[in-house]
């Protein structure tokens, strides 16, 4: 059957359509024909096309973007520095990951893939403290539909880190939830944010607990943190009460003037001040040292913002250096002292001999002169200055405590009532002398011609002080020292002491003159009128009996003089003296025995003169012979104590081996530690210091042999109690 052209036309119309649904919108339908249905329906068709067509364009652009988005997406996901996670939580409390991206593998060193199978492979890492608080912020989130925000500590590699989790919850039609979020880690921000806490923490501590005044200043040098010390220090409650103030609300003007002036430097040139010690005067005048430091503070572009300071106070410190300063100078000065004993003590040894050749020939040439011979008061002249000198060596004597005594238990009060007379008489009347005996005042060991000089001679040196008249008070009292105040007064040992004060209201002195003030021959009267030797005295008596000597003197206002004895316990009776006759031998054997030709000569014609018969030794080895020869008698032993080879004090033991029954009698122009301890003679001895008169030689010869033996002396005497110090103390109050 042929073909019609209607059927053309919807063959065409067929095949257009055919080609438009194989996506190829190019197709077009001829509407030419006289047919007016099949003209529409062509019509319809290419509209149909024209459209699919536009919607075609709009789809493939709208891929393009989502194409686009889609790699943008991914991108994100893949370098994303936290893991991004979709986590189901099932409605009977499973978890699920449906989605984690790769930032897992480098974060938790896991395939993501490992933890969308299982998800304990990531909850196994949480630290074991922090997941009963993470299990619970992910069921209230789930629960309540609220955002999830939680902190938590996992491990990797057996290292501690720290994360931070975000999450958004969305709920499911079939009641599970799904948590889209992202977890970040925290590691660094975290030790920081711990370091930055435990500095700040540390700041605080330190802030609130050091000795140390620190405080910062800003540009302005207020106050912007200070401290508890430094609070504390300037009376207020609290650091903060600090804040916008300066020094000058709290020091002197001065001080505070200074302070502002140094500080600007340090703002101005960046240059800080170290360790510098300053001393600081507060609104109520007292004075403290403190060491300084003072440094620039800076921000991050190196502009100085303000001052740190640190202040440590010193005073303390300031004052041991100070008390140090002035027990070097009583070391010193007790070291000048101690050689300058020594050097007197030689002297008086040496001076001693000759001035017994002198007085002892003056004494033997008076005895063979008549009353009215002219020549008689020549030597009597030559004998009153040889006497003089001789004083002269005793006091040299007591001062390097090389003086013989021999000390009892003493009352001060019963030997300066005795004295109070001749006192007055010496100070004369335009000087007011009180006395203030204290009521049961201890005992203590002197000697009592020791004491009489002691009082003399301080009362000169009033007398002395006090030209135009005025007060001389002499004082006793008990006084016990502890261990407190021989801290403070290096020169004491705790104890029980006498104290002797004399005080004048005098012109005084300087430090300088008392630095020297014991010193002998150091005076500051005229020449003539004194021999500088009056204090030095005093000092030699107080060291050699265990005292201190303590002295306070201003110029104008005058002296105090305080000695301290140690005192004793004794019965009264020990202090009133047994007289008992002595029995008197003018005759008998004297063994004498001396390295010194001229004392040698004249002690020998001194005993003979008082009818002795003697036997001369020049040394110990010669004595020695004596004694062994057991028909010739010896009555006594004189031996001098210093002599070359053997000393006096071996050859009295082994005479003694040789005469069990011997007596001795030492004699020296100075003592020594093989006879006495400290200058005081030991009970089983007899000596006689030189120079002698022929009277004192008499009077000891017959006391020594009156004695019998009185038994050797020790190889080393027992140390007498020298506990308290030898140094004079010169200044402070006691």
């Amino acid at each position: 059957m042929a073909e019609t052209p209607q059927d053309d036309r919807i063959a065409r119309l067929i095949a257009a359509m055919r080609t438009a649904m194989e996506s190829d919108l190019s197709a077009h339908v001829d509407p030419a024909g006289e047919d007016n249905a099949i003209e529409a329906l062509s019509k319809t068709v290419d509209s149909l096309i024209e459209f699919a067509g536009v919607r075609a364009a709009e789809t493939k652009r709208v891929q393009k973007e989502l194409d686009d988005l889609d790699r943008k997406y991914w991108r994100l996901h893949k370098n994303i520095f936290g893991v991004v996670f979709t986590l189901v939580v099932h409605p009977d409390g499973v978890y699920k990951f449906s989605y984690v991206n790769e930032a897992s593998l480098g974060m938790f060193e896991i395939d993501p893939t490992r933890v969308m199978e299982d998800a304990s492979s990531l909850f196994d890492l949480i630290h074991p403290d922090d997941r009963p608080a993470i299990d619970e912020s992910i069921r209230r989130s789930a629960r309540d539909l609220t955002p999830l925000f939680t902190q938590m500590r996992g491990s990797v590699r057996g290292k501690t880190r720290h994360f931070d989790c975000v999450a958004r919850p969305e709920g499911q039609a079939d009641g599970s939830v799904l948590l889209d979020g992202i977890i970040l880690e925290t590691t660094r921000r975290t030790v920081a944010e711990e370091s930055l806490s435990m500095e700040r923490f540390l700041m605080k501590t330190l802030m609130d607990t050091t000795p140390d005044h620190i405080y910062f200043k800003d540009k302005d040098s207020r106050f912007i943190r200070i401290s508890q010390a430094h609070a504390a220090r300037f009376g207020l409650a609290g650091p903060s009460e600090a804040i916008g103030r300066t020094d000058f609300d709290f020091f002197s003007e001065e001080h505070a003037r200074q302070a502002y002036d140094d500080e600007q430097d340090i703002i101005a040139t960046g240059v800080p001040l170290v360790g510098v010690e300053e001393k600081e005067t507060w609104p109520d005048g007292h004075e403290t040292w403190v060491s300084t430091t003072k440094i620039p503070l800076k921000d991050s572009d190196g502009n100085t913002v303000g001052i740190l300071g640190i202040s440590r106070d010193v005073t303390e410190r300031k004052r041991a250096e100070e008390e140090k300063t002035k027990i070097e100078a009583r070391l010193a000065h007790s070291q000048r002292m101690e050689c300058i004993g020594q050097l007197a003590g030689g002297v008086a040894h040496d001076f001693n001999n000759m001035l017994s050749v002198i007085l002892g020939y003056c004494e033997l040439l008076a005895s063979r002169l008549g009353e009215d011979n002219p020549l008689r008061n020549d030597v009597r002249e030559i004998e009153k200055a040889a006497t003089r000198s001789r004083d002269i060596t005793h006091q040299l004597l007591a001062f390097s405590r090389k003086q013989i005594i021999v000390p009892k238990p003493v009352n001060l009060n019963n030997l300066i009532a005795d004295m109070t007379i001749t006192l007055a008489r010496l100070i004369g009347e335009d000087i007011d002398l009180r006395f203030l005996p204290q009521k049961d005042l201890g005992l203590t060991d002197l000697d009592n011609s020791q004491f009489d000089q002691i009082l003399m001679n301080l009362a000169v040196n009033s007398r002395d002080a006090m030209p135009d008249g005025g007060l001389l008070t002499i004082e006793t009292s008990n006084i016990d020292i502890d261990e407190g105040f021989c801290h403070s007064h290096p020169d004491f040992s705790p104890g029980q002491y006498v104290r002797l004060t004399v005080s004048d209201s005098g012109v005084g002195m300087n430090r300088e003159t008392m630095s020297h003030l014991f010193e002998p021959f150091f005076t500051t009267k005229e020449v003539g009128r004194g021999t500088g030797l009056g204090l030095a005295t005093v000092y030699g008596i107080v060291k050699q009996n265990g005292g201190v000597v303590n002295v306070y003197s201003e110029p104008d206002r005058g002296t105090t003089f305080r000695l301290y004895f140690p005192r004793i316990y004794a019965g009264e009776e020990a202090l009133e003296a047994i007289e008992t006759p002595l029995v008197v031998s003018d005759s008998g054997t004297i063994l004498l025995v001396e390295d010194d030709e001229m004392v040698r000569g004249l002690t020998a014609k001194m005993l003979e003169s008082i009818g002795y018969t003697v036997r001369v030794a020049g040394d110990a080895h010669e004595a020695l012979s004596f004694c062994e020869e057991h028909d010739v008698p010896i009555d006594l032993l004189l031996t001098d104590v210093v002599m070359p080879g053997m000393k006096g004090d071996e050859l009295s033991n082994r005479a003694i081996a040789v005469r069990p029954e011997l007596p001795v009698l030492f004699m020296s122009g100075h003592t020594s530690e093989m006879i006495v301890n400290h200058g005081v003679l030991e009970e089983n001895l007899h000596f006689i210091q030189k120079p002698f008169t022929l009277r004192d030689l008499a009077h000891k010869i017959r006391e020594a042999i009156r004695g019998g033996h009185r038994g050797s002396p020790p190889e080393k005497p027992p140390e007498r109690d020298s506990s308290i110090s030898r140094s004079a103390r010169l200044d402070g109050r006691v």
